[in-house]
């Protein structure tokens, strides 16, 4: 992640680990609803850090992009593990019998 400061030429450039990268994932999902991609939460996770060193009357401005829902193979098995297998099992049984995902009467549980 660049950073950037008002009236510097200075930059600063850092890192972080796909562990911190998921935790700041998790973090925006449960308390802003954003799912972003997987490479933006590498720069939402170094936001946090860095924000932990900032003056109260200061701001950090993070661009967010990408779709988090591509990311899901990687994401899923780490925040619900057990309903991502389940998922996953209950997908390949609908995908082996031919069963469409879009019978609304076999998703809700009712005989054709």
């Amino acid at each position: 992640m660049a950073q950037w400061r008002k009236n510097e030429t200075k930059r600063c450039y850092t890192y972080t680990f796909v562990g911190e990268a998921l935790d700041a994932l998790q973090l925006f999902a449960q308390n802003e609803g954003l799912l972003f991609a997987l490479e933006s939460a590498h720069a939402a996770a170094a936001a946090l850090t860095i924000a932990k060193t900032m003056k109260a009357n200061e701001v950090v401005v993070v661009n967010m992009s990408g779709r988090g829902d591509k990311d899901l193979f990687i994401s899923a098995p780490v925040f619900r593990a057990d309903q991502w297998k389940l998922f996953l099992q209950n997908e390949l049984a609908r995908l082996e019998t031919g069963t469409d995902v879009h019978d609304m009467k076999m998703q809700m549980g009712e005989e054709a």
